[in-house]
C-alpha cells in the first residue's frame, strides 16, 4: 500500500557507480559524448532519483582494473544496507566479449562476477554500448518489446537494461552531444516516461519510454534502428521506482505542452538535459534549479527561450518562448539541413532598348535554403502594356517576355530582417507582335548575367516578404532599324528589375 501511495523519497538507500570511456581500442573510432553521458545519467539519479551525491561515483577513462575496483568500493557501501538500490551505468566501447577501454580491456566474465558479489536488495544495471545485449542475452533475454517489463520488484533481485541488442552498433549524436539512449532515458527520468502522470517514473515506464524513442530516433539512421534490450530477475510486490518528479522543497518543474519537440540546455554547460517530443499530453520535468535554454521545434519554425528555474518553483516552457526562427534561418544556423520556401512576386523590368521600354513583371520562385547558400529557381513573365506599347508611324508593337532563372544567394541574419546578396543567371525568349498584323512576328532568344540583392522579414509566422532588386545585362537578338524580316544584329544593354514577393515556408 505504501508503494502505491506514491511516496516522495525512496525507502531504502541507493548507491551508484557510473563509468565513461570515451577511449577506443585500436581500429576504432574514439567517442566523444560517453564521459558526458556518465556525469548526465548520474545527475537524473541525484536529481530525481533520491540517491545522495556522497553515495555515488564516476569513473572517466578508466582501466579494468579501476572498474573492479570501483565495483568493490561500491559493494563496500552498499553492504551498509541490505535492501539498498545500486545502480550501476557504462558508457563506451564494447563487443560480445568485452567492455573496450582506451588503455586495455575488461571481459564480461569478470565483469559479471563483480556485479553479482555487490549485494542489495534490488541491482539495476545500465549499459550504453554497442553488443552490450549480450550481458542480458546470456542469462536468457531475448530483445525487449515496447511494453515489456512487467516488473513487480521492491524487494531483491536485479534488472539489466542495454543500449542495443547483442548484434547492434549503439550510436551517439553530436546535434544531442550524447547517445540516442542515455539521453531518451535520462528525459524519461525526469518525467517525460511518466505515462500515467502519478509522478513518479517507475522501471516498466522508464524502459517503455526509451525503447520507444532510441528505435524512433536511430531509424533514419546510417547504422539503422538500434534495440534496447532488459532482463529482469525480481521478486516483490508493488513497482519499483525509479524517479520521483514531484518537486520538493530542492527541485523545480518545467512544463511542455503536448504539441513541440522539446530540447532542454543547461545553459551554464551546454549539455543538453532532456530531449521530449509530443505525447499527446502535457508533460512535466523535474529539474535541478538552475538556467536553461528552450528549444521547441514545430512545423513551421523553431522557438526559442531561457527561464531560470528556482526550487519549488513550477514554469511553462511556452511562455518563456520568445524568439522564433523560421526554418531558413534555423538552415543558416546549422539546426536543420534545408527548408523552402514558395514565392509569388509582382514588380516591374526595367527598359532593354530606347525601344523596348520598362514593363511590369510576375514571377514565381522557390528558394531553397541550404547552409551556406540559398537556390532560387524562378520563372517569370513580362509584358508591355498598351500605353508602353513600342509606336512608330506605321505600326504598334507589343513585347512579351518569358524566363527562366535561377539565383545563388548568400544570407545574413539580423534582428528582424534577413539581407540575401548574390548573382543571377537567366535565359529569356522574347516576342515581338504588331496589334493590328500589319507586320511579321519576331522572336528572339535571349541571356542574362547580373547581381541580386533582397531584404527579406516574417510578420505573419510562416509567410514572409521580400523586396528585391536586380541589376544585370541582357544580351539578345533585334531586328536592323529597317524592321528587315531577315536582318539582325546583337544587344547588349543593361536593365534592372525590382518586385516585392511574398512567401510560404514549408
Amino acid at each position: 500500500m505504501l508503494l502505491l501511495a506514491a511516496p516522495a523519497q525512496a525507502e531504502t538507500r541507493r548507491f551508484g557507480l557510473f563509468v565513461g570511456s570515451n577511449g577506443a581500442p585500436p581500429g576504432r573510432e574514439a567517442l566523444r559524448h560517453a564521459e558526458a553521458d556518465a556525469l548526465r545519467l548520474r545527475r537524473v539519479f541525484v536529481d530525481v532519483g533520491q540517491m545522495a551525491e556522497s553515495d555515488t561515483q564516476v569513473l572517466q577513462s578508466p582501466t579494468g582494473a579501476q572498474i573492479i575496483a570501483g565495483l568493490r568500493d561500491l559493494a563496500r557501501r552498499a553492504a551498509t544496507d541490505p535492501e539498498a538500490l545500486v545502480v550501476f551505468y557504462y558508457s563506451g566501447h564494447a563487443d560480445e566479449r568485452a567492455l573496450l577501454l582506451g588503455g586495455g580491456q575488461l571481459r564480461l566474465d569478470e565483469l559479471r562476477a563483480e556485479l553479482d558479489a555487490v549485494p542489495g536488495g534490488l541491482a539495476l544495471h545500465i549499459i550504453d554500448a554497442c553488443r552490450s545485449g549480450t550481458l542480458a542475452r546470456s542469462k536468457g533475454a531475448s530483445r525487449g518489446r515496447r511494453i515489456a517489463v512487467a516488473v513487480q520488484p521492491q524487494a531483491k533481485g536485479r534488472a539489466v537494461i542495454t543500449s542495443s541488442a547483442a548484434f547492434e552498433d549503439s550510436q551517439e549524436s553530436d546535434r544531442l552531444g550524447g547517445s540516442f539512449f542515455t539521453l531518451h532515458l535520462a528525459s524519461g527520468l525526469r518525467g517525460a516516461a511518466d505515462a500515467d502522470g502519478d509522478h513518479r517514473v517507475t522501471l516498466a515506464e522508464a524502459y517503455a519510454y526509451v525503447y520507444a524513442r532510441t528505435v524512433q530516433s536511430t531509424r533514419a539512421t546510417v547504422a539503422g534502428p538500434q534495440h534496447p534490450t532488459y532482463r529482469y530477475d525480481l521478486q516483490g510486490r508493488g513497482e519499483t521506482v525509479l524517479a520521483w518528479t514531484r518537486p520538493d522543497a530542492g527541485a523545480a518543474w518545467l512544463k511542455l505542452n503536448s504539441g513541440g519537440d522539446y530540447l532542454v540546455i543547461d545553459a551554464e554547460t551546454g549539455q543538453v538535459v532532456a530531449e521530449v517530443v509530443p505525447t499527446g499530453r502535457d508533460q512535466v520535468l523535474a529539474m535541478r534549479p538552475a538556467t536553461y535554454r528552450i528549444n521547441r521545434r514545430d512545423d513551421d519554425a523553431l522557438f526559442e527561450g531561457r527561464v531560470t528555474l528556482a526550487p519549488g518553483e513550477t514554469v511553462a516552457a511556452d511562455d518563456q518562448l520568445q524568439r522564433r526562427i523560421e526554418y531558413a534561418r534555423l538552415v543558416r544556423k546549422g539546426g536543420r539541413s534545408v527548408a523552402t520556401t514558395l514565392w509569388l512576386e509582382g514588380g516591374a523590368r526595367g527598359p532593354l532598348d530606347a525601344g523596348i521600354q520598362a514593363a511590369p513583371l510576375a514571377r514565381v520562385a522557390v528558394s531553397i535554403h541550404l547552409p551556406w547558400f540559398t537556390l532560387r529557381p524562378r520563372i517569370g513573365f513580362a509584358r508591355n502594356l498598351a500605353d508602353d506599347a513600342q509606336q512608330t508611324p506605321r505600326l504598334t508593337l507589343d513585347l512579351r517576355e518569358l524566363s527562366a532563372g535561377v539565383e545563388l544567394r548568400r544570407a545574413v541574419d539580423l534582428s528582424g530582417v534577413t539581407l540575401s546578396g548574390g548573382l543571377v543567371g537567366e535565359g529569356l525568349w522574347l516576342t515581338q507582335t504588331e496589334r493590328a498584323g500589319r507586320d511579321v512576328q519576331r522572336t528572339s532568344g535571349a541571356m542574362s548575367v547580373g547581381l541580386v540583392a533582397g531584404l527579406e522579414t516574417a510578420p505573419f509566422g510562416p509567410v514572409s516578404m521580400m523586396l528585391t532588386g536586380e541589376l544585370g545585362v541582357v544580351g539578345y537578338r533585334a531586328a536592323t532599324d529597317d524592321r528587315g524580316p531577315t536582318g539582325d544584329e546583337l544587344r547588349t544593354v543593361a536593365t534592372w528589375r525590382t518586385t516585392l514577393g511574398v512567401g510560404h515556408a514549408f
